[in-house]
């Protein structure tokens, strides 16, 4: 149940304060106020347990439609930290980045990682697989089209759509700018957890990635399960990963990426 309005409460902080933004910002905030922050959130739930640990909510949908910039919106002086701690649909061009200041990954580094492009350098340099992957051209039947800038599963759906008993004609196979094809692999997905010092990457623990179907939406997130696990050689592979998405990325905190086990 969504609180009737944004919620504003004193917290005893040694910190100060911290904005965190995502489709879901609870444990980041938990996470915060353990540090001594005084957390205020943004995201599209307002939870019980996210507004127990926040100094401040805001739901998303009005942060994103604001025409000020987002200190000026939260009223907050423009020297407080904004942590983006999970992706949203449609990315993060919406964020006026004048004189944000940027715990972590900022929008232009969510919005490189998320290219396949990125991602195929990525497995390359850590020594795993990546999946045939098609930008431009005709989608390919049997694959599955990934929209960029989403999240949550929401941008993934076979191709044709299951169901479809038809394939859909030329001008519905190309390849939007917005998308790109991917070949199918079969397995366990699986979120790895690392913690940066912007140098290597130390590998915290691997989840079970849960999915549901809503619709013609096969791939919807709906949890995890973990830690779990592993063998040692997969271990020593995701953490090859990690040092090698450090390495491109020059990132310092904590990242997460998720994996086919097979």
């Amino acid at each position: 149940m969504q609180p009737p309005a944004p919620l504003t409460r004193s917290i005893e902080s040694s910190r100060g304060p911290i904005v965190l933004v995502g489709a879901s910002v609870r444990a980041a905030a938990e996470s915060a106020r353990r540090a001594g922050f005084s957390p205020i959130a943004i995201d599209q739930f307002g939870d019980r347990e996210t507004i127990a640990a926040s100094h401040q909510w805001r739901p998303l949908r009005e942060v994103r439609a604001a025409e000020s910039s987002l200190h000026a919106f939260l009223g907050i002086p423009p020297e407080v930290a904004v942590a983006i701690v999970g992706g949203v649909e449609g990315g993060f061009g919406w964020l006026k980045l004048d004189q944000i200041r940027f715990r972590g990954a900022d929008p232009d580094l969510f919005r490189r990682t998320d290219q396949p492009e990125f991602l195929t350098k990525l497995a390359d340099l850590g020594g795993v697989d990546f999946p045939e992957t098609c930008v431009r051209g005709m989608a390919r039947p049997g694959w599955l089209i990934k929209q960029r800038s989403s999240c949550g599963g929401l941008g993934v759906r076979y191709f044709p759509a299951l169901g479809d008993r038809i394939l859909p004609d030329e001008d519905r196979r190309q390849i939007l700018s917005s998308a790109y094809c991917q070949k199918i692999v079969h397995g366990p997905v699986c979120g790895a957890s690392f913690i940066s010092d912007g140098r290597r990457a130390r590998l915290l623990g691997v989840c079970r990635l849960l999915k549901k179907r809503i619709g013609q939406l096969p791939f919807v997130f709906a949890g995890a399960i973990g830690p779990i696990g592993l063998a040692t050689p997969i271990e020593k592979d995701l953490v090859r990963l990690g040092d090698a998405f450090v390495a491109m990325s020059g990132l310092s905190g904590p990242l997460n990426i998720d994996v086919i086990i097979r």
